[in-house]
């Protein structure tokens, strides 16, 4: 009675993994000491597919070291992966790093895996219309579906051109440097955003 209760709690359990063709031929000859390293060798598999699995659902691996995501579709960023760039979904990336920082080989890794992008250089903690109207066109546009990344190399030109975005919306410049605050930490962009808003170049 023992052994034919093991063999179909065995065959129960193999039948669930697909292995009913092998094991058939097997079980009838097959003693309960075997049965039971059948069924270890099973158990083991089981968690070596459960590992497998869990690896395959990893989140992807961040865009850059310096990332600061926004309620409004928007992240701004230091210097992208271009390792990350193949993983991630559908983006609008906006590079305002120039051309001597080394645009050419994100551009051809953004192309590659899809995403939208655009070079809108800034040599420095500058603020120009010219510059603030292309950014703005990009990010107020009604089309949009994509999430966009304003990057440059450490993230503070993003959040200079961010911050005055925000202030000609009419946010206050204490509550846009505090939105800001974990990315916008070099002296020339913190005192280009204040001269933006008519403030002594300081954080508040």
């Amino acid at each position: 009675m023992r052994f034919a209760a093991a063999a179909l709690v065995l065959s129960g359990i193999t039948a669930a993994m697909g292995w009913v063709p092998e094991l058939a031929a097997s079980v009838g000859e097959a003693s309960v000491p075997e049965l039971a390293g059948m069924a270890e060798g099973a158990e083991r598999v089981e968690r070596v597919e459960r590992v497998e699995s869990a690896a395959t659902t990893q989140p992807p691996a961040p865009l850059s070291d310096r990332l600061l995501t926004l309620d409004d579709g928007v992240s701004l960023a230091g210097a992208l992966k271009p390792e990350a760039l193949a993983g991630a979904e559908p983006l609008i990336i906006v590079d305002l790093r120039t051309a001597a920082e080394g645009t050419a080989e994100e551009e051809a890794a953004a192309a590659a895996a899809g995403h939208r992008y655009h070079p809108l250089p800034v040599p420095g903690a500058v603020v120009e219309a010219e510059t603030l109207a292309a950014l703005k066109q990009i990010l107020e546009d009604p089309a949009r579906e994509q999430p966009v990344v304003v990057h440059c190399a450490s993230g503070n030109r993003a959040a200079l051109l961010y911050g005055a975005l925000a202030l000609e919306r009419g946010e206050s410049y204490d509550s846009v440097v505090e939105k800001l605050d974990p990315i916008l930490t070099r002296q020339g962009a913190i005192d280009a955003l204040a001269a933006e808003a008519g403030k002594p170049g300081a954080k508040p």
